[in-house]
């Protein structure tokens, strides 16, 4: 390895530059390791003409090491390099990354370079290719200028592109020409630069990548960031020379190495693609660029082109763009993020700008400043006379009465906030057709209230809101977002949060409440894929916390939806900006029933993405042009300081990039779009802009009217047939007693021409109030509903009965409970979907006319129901038959097991031993579990210690939580832990703090069995540090990751998810991956925060609150279960002001193991 700047110095002779090669002599035995890097340092090395386009001087200066001693590989042609030494048998490890740059007639293409092995002939000979070009990593190419002088020998299989692809047991076949693609070749592949397959190992651009070749004669196996992904099992020639061929593309090689076969053991870790485990070595760029240099770098899917419309010194971070009536552009520009100003009693630092183009060229000229030194400003709405504008802790109205572009008047609307860090406040006020002003919660537990006026608190824990301007008027809305929302044309509500990219308000917040009965939970959905499910395909990869290499959103912010008329194919498609992949990815939302799904477009691409690491889009919007304008922060860092290890932040300027700042407009390629003017005075031509093409015009002209007292027409609802059935059943709710039975029949005819609508099913939910048992009549009357079992169908039926038996209404139940009676005798799933649901409302009914169990009804067999109730004890009878008789159908089986929770323990214990017994069907096992948690452990203590031994991992995890619910068993537990019959890891983090903070015998038991937490965690976090500089094994760390994580984390397919997703630790700073979990409340959402409930029957549970209504309280707990809590058997519930995990892992895992843990967590 050399250490200063150099080209290569080469031997040259003519043979060489004729193309000719030395004779190939038998391969001398490779008895030590060879660096190829420094045969060419050396110039010990061949320029082989055959292998490109370059020869001479041309291909010498092609190839230049750096100053650090790495080869770099410029884009300047093609040409290649050979040992001059034959070899047969080595394992060849290099290790390179993609620059940025190719020729340029290949500009657009995916980057391409490749690995000859066993170089044999005249010139570029014969050999077999390692093909090393972006999506194709690690396929194999037979090259020989002899046909069948070179060869691939292996299990293989034809595709229909007529390639082979390796697939191990495949038949053998030899392949002479053409490739054999690794044995994950994404089918879809383009010739793209830039191009990621979905299971594509290849680290992005930027990043480190190493191959591996073990060649033992003609047998190769090929490994790509250390997994095997293309075998030869035979191959000629079986020896000659090693070649790297250049593609045109810039690469930079770090290691190139030839080692015996069985020395080279070391083991690939994600952690070796961005340099190493120092944070400060993944730095990645780290030089800002000027405003014109980064719009270069941006690249953008279909015929559009990006604008400069303002940059530093004009606009410092802006992070929100808006227009008043006027015409007129502001800014928010929010310079307090992440840390706000740098000495305690300094001023805030952000400000809005006013911003001018007074040259009309589309670029802004002249800056004013409208309000200065604002408390992390992020959101701006025209009113009035002034701009509505979200900060930290209030929402405020500011106005310009002097007309001098600086506000003069500052007044406080609505106060109440305190989020934990700024990716948390209340954000993106957005006027909705309804005339109010909605805002996005921010995901901070809340109570909000107009200034000043505390005793009007409004509570929003889990809603967005709207703020009514005429009444001051405060109330919740559907949703539950964080930064970013937007309506479209048809008044459809979208929004967003850091893992969650699309999501929308189906049904309106007083729908959901209005009929307790009914058991919704929420009127809003993801309706594109969410979390680890997301895919993103950026350009460059920024080394920050949070950032998915493995290619998912975590950062969404700024959702915006193209409202504009320059474009209309883009129209009402909603765009999610990604600040850590420097990307904005585009959705089309379609019709799916009564609800909607949002599609991502671009294949292996991104509407907007950056080459330039600093670039940092947060927000989208439609501008009064119809163009798209996109707020570009521009920081280097972008991710909260809190979420870095606090010694990064010591070490690094985490404002780095706040003296810069972009806006960038997109538009139709070549397009010069002409400057909005503003809003016309008269009344008359303000209702001509509410048939406007372009939705700024519309708004601002509702906008107008309304402030005037004149009346406006705002948007609707989209009206797909289904959407406008689910309307219409919301606009109908029980009423008048007269129109019940067409109301009735309406519903069920919905139902059963939409069975798998859960969206409509909730609208039928929501407004039968007093007639749920005679829809559920009238459906099962329908063969189509009931004819094919589903979860969504039984679940359908079983709300509706259990809605049914708690109204207490007498011709409702009289409806359901007779249904039962069609043929008579026989059971069905939707039988045992309806007696589960009565079995359900009846212990909730106002009176007990019918008794408060099933069990009671089915005893009242005189009177008008006497032959439902005789049926009724007929059918449980027959469900208790087919849970025990092995033969029933699954989904039978499904859905008589949940009536077991009603039965007494000594009827349901012999049929859950058998259920929870080894090699029954997973659904079926886990459907039991959460009935065996019903009955608790106090008497379900004997059958979990019989089950305990032989219990896999997941379900050996929620025995001992059941154990751990109450302190009676938790006591008997820790006791026989302490005599050596389980071991003490069994117990969760969570429930070890827990009674380590008890009192009495079994907090002296836990302190004993599990230790006492350090109170100083950032020395917990030092002492561990160790871990960090440990090679680490990956199988026994997965080992503690099932023992000790499974139970609220998933990684791959191990686990469940319960708390923040780990998606992104594969690349995360391994510093800041050892806090998280170490110290596991140094920094949490409030949405992760921990509720502790103690029910009246003496249980402790502690979770995550993922709903609640008027009637219960639904906990999601550790294991990924859910436990619906009604409020009338809840003690005490309290907020535990921390995550669900607590601090204490190391009394689990010792530092050798850590480092384990923390090699499964980051392999690729």
């Amino acid at each position: 390895m050399v250490n200063s700047p150099l080209v290569i110095r080469s031997i040259w002779v003519s043979a060489i530059l004729l193309g000719a090669a030395p004779v190939l002599r038998a391969a001398p035995t490779l008895e030590a390791r060879i660096d190829v890097l420094s045969e060419i340092a050396a110039g010990s090395v061949d320029h082989v003409l055959g292998l490109g386009s370059l020869n001479g001087e041309g291909a010498k200066e092609l190839w230049q090491f750096q100053p650090d001693g790495q080869l770099r590989m410029l884009p300047k042609g093609e040409s290649g390099l050979a040992t001059k030494e034959s070899y047969g048998d080595f394992h060849l490890v290099m290790e390179f990354k993609w620059g940025d740059k190719t020729l340029t007639d290949r500009e657009t293409k995916a980057r391409d370079a490749g690995l000859w092995i066993h170089l044999a002939g005249e010139g570029s000979g014969s050999g077999v290719e390692v093909v090393l070009r972006e999506g194709c990593l690690g396929d194999l190419k037979p090259v020989g200028v002899a046909a069948g002088a070179a060869f691939v020998d292996g299990e293989f299989v034809g595709t229909r592109s007529g390639a082979s692809v390796w697939k191990a047991g495949a038949p053998r076949q030899r392949v002479f020409a053409g490739v054999v693609q690794w044995s994950k070749h994404d089918p879809s592949w383009m010739d793209r630069k830039g191009f990621r397959g979905r299971e594509d190992l290849e680290s992005p651009p930027g990043e480190w990548n190493r191959v591996e070749v073990v060649a033992q004669g003609g047998h190769l196996k090929c490994l790509a960031n250390g997994v095997l992904v293309n075998e030869a099992m035979a191959s000629a020639p079986a020896q000659g020379r090693v070649a790297l061929r250049s593609g045109g593309a810039e690469m930079v090689i770090r290691r190139f190495e030839l080692h015996p076969l069985g020395v080279f053991q070391e083991k690939w870790n994600a952690i070796q693609a961005s340099g190493g485990t120092d944070v400060s070595v993944r730095a990645g760029q780290e030089k800002a660029l000027s405003p014109l240099e980064s719009l270069e770098q941006i690249h953008l899917d279909g015929p559009y082109e990006a604008q400069l419309v303002a940059a530093e010194p004009l606009v410092l971070d802006p992070v929100e763009c808006t227009w008043d009536a006027k015409g007129r552009m502001f800014v928010a520009d929010m310079r307090d993020y992440p840390l706000g100003p740098k000495n305690a009693g300094d001023p805030w630092l952000s400000r809005i700008q006013m911003l001018t183009d007074e040259d009309g060229d589309g670029r802004m000229d002249k800056a004013v400043t409208f309000a200065d030194h604002l408390d992390h400003v992020q959101g701006l709405l025209p009113y009035k006379d002034g701009l509505i504008v979200t900060t930290r802790t209030q929402i405020l109205f500011l106005r310009d009465t002097d007309g001098d572009g600086v506000a003069d008047v500052l007044t406080p609307l609505i106060s109440g906030f305190n989020p934990r860090f700024s990716q948390l406040q209340v954000s993106a006020p957005r006027w909705g057709p309804d005339g109010w002003v909605h805002f996005n919660n921010g995901l901070d537990g809340k109570e909000i209230y107009p200034f000043e006026k505390p005793e009007a608190a409004v509570g929003i824990p889990r809603s967005n809101f709207r703020w009514d301007p005429r009444t001051g008027r405060l109330e919740p809305v559907s949703g539950f977002g964080q930064y970013g929302a937007s309506f479209d044309d048809f008044g459809r509500y979208f929004f967003c949060t850091n893992r969650n990219p699309v999501v929308l308000a189906v049904m309106p917040l007083f729908a959901v409440q209005r009929n307790p009965l009914a058991g919704l939970e929420r009127g809003w959905e993801d309706i594109a894929p969410f979390g680890p499910d997301t895919r993103v395909f950026p350009m460059r990869v920024t080394h920050t916390t949070a950032d998915a290499h493995a290619g998912t959103n975590t950062a969404c912010s700024g959702l915006g939806v193209y409202r504009g008329h320059l474009m209309p194919e883009l129209k009402n498609n909603v765009f999610v900006p990604d600040p850590t992949g420097q990307l904005v990815t585009r959705y089309k939302v379609e019709p799916d029933g009564a609800g909607f799904k949002a599609a991502r477009v671009g294949e292996h691409t991104e509407f907007f993405r950056s080459g330039d690491e600093w670039c940092r889009p947060v927000n989208f919007t439609t501008g009064p042009d119809g163009a798209i304008y996109i707020c570009d922060i521009y920081r280097r860092w972008i991710d909260h300081a809190r979420f870095f290890p606090e010694d990064f932040v010591k070490s690094h300027d985490m404002r780095e990039g706040e003296a810069q700042g972009r806006i960038w407009r997109i538009v139709p390629k070549g397009m010069k779009v002409p400057k909005a003017g503003p809003a016309p005075s008269e009344t008359g031509a303000l209702r001509d802009w509410l048939k406007h093409p372009n939705a700024w015009q519309r708004e601002t002209a509702q906008r107008l009217l309304a402030e005037r007292g004149e009346p406006w027409c705002g948007s609707e609802q989209a009206q797909t047939p289904a959407r406008q059935l689910f309307f219409n059943l919301l606009n109908e709710p029980d009423a008048d007693p007269a129109e019940i039975p067409a109301r009735v029949s309406s519903r069920a005819a919905a139902l059963a021409g939409a069975p798998e609508d859960a969206w409509l099913a909730k609208a039928v939910l929501s407004s039968s109030l007093v007639s749920a048992g005679r829809v559920l009549a009238q459906i099962v009357g329908s063969e189509g509903f009931t004819k094919v079992y589903s979860a969504q169908r039984a679940q359908t039926l079983q709300s509706l009965a259990c809605a049914s038996a708690a109204g207490g209404g007498e011709v409702d139940f009289e409806a359901a409970v007779n249904s039962l009676l069609r043929e008579a005798g026989r059971l069905t799933w939707w039988k045992a979907a309806v007696i589960q649901g009565l079995s359900e409302g009846l212990p909730k009914a106002p009176s007990q006319l019918w008794g408060k169990t099933l069990g009671d009804f089915s005893q009242k067999k005189e009177g008008p129901l006497g032959a439902a109730a005789l049926e009724t004890g007929v059918l449980v009878k027959a469900m208790d038959r087919a849970l025990s008789e092995a033969g029933t159908p699954p989904e039978l089986r499904l859905a008589c097991l949940s009536l077991l929770g009603q039965r007494k323990w000594e009827d349901a214990q012999p049929v859950l031993k058998q259920l929870l017994r080894p090699g029954q069907e997973p659904a079926l096992q886990a459907a039991a579990m959460v009935l065996l948690k019903r009955f608790g452990g106090e008497k379900a203590g004997t059958l979990v210690y019989e089950l305990l031994p032989k219990a896999g991992p997941a379900l050996r995890r929620d025995l001992v939580v059941l154990l751990c619910a109450s302190p009676k068993t938790a006591i008997d537990l820790f006791r026989r832990m302490e005599r050596g019959e389980f071991s003490p890891a069994l117990v969760d983090v969570e429930t070890r703090w827990r009674y380590q903070r008890g009192a009495g015998e079994l907090r002296d038991l836990a302190v004993k069995l599990f230790g006492q937490p350090s109170e100083d965690r950032a020395a917990v976090v030092g002492q561990y540090g160790q871990a960090l500089h440990k090679e680490g094994d990956a199988g026994r760390g997965r080992q503690l990751f099932e023992m000790a994580c499974t139970s609220c984390h998933r990684h791959g397919n191990v686990g469940v998810e319960v708390g923040p997703s780990l998606s992104d630790v594969k690349v995360k700073p391994p510093e800041a991956l050892l806090s998280d979990i170490l110290d596991p409340n140094r920094m949490f959402e409030a949405r992760y925060s921990a509720y502790q409930v103690e029910t009246a029957d003496g249980r402790v549970m502690a979770g995550l609150v993922s709903a609640e209504n008027a009637e219960s309280v639904t906990l999601t707990v550790q294991g990924g279960g859910r436990e619906v809590i009604p409020r009338n058997t809840i003690r005490l519930m309290k907020a535990l002001d921390r995550s669900l995990m607590p601090p204490g892992m190391e009394a689990v895992i010792s530092v050798e193991q850590m480092s384990d843990l923390l090699s499964f967590l980051r392999q690729p």
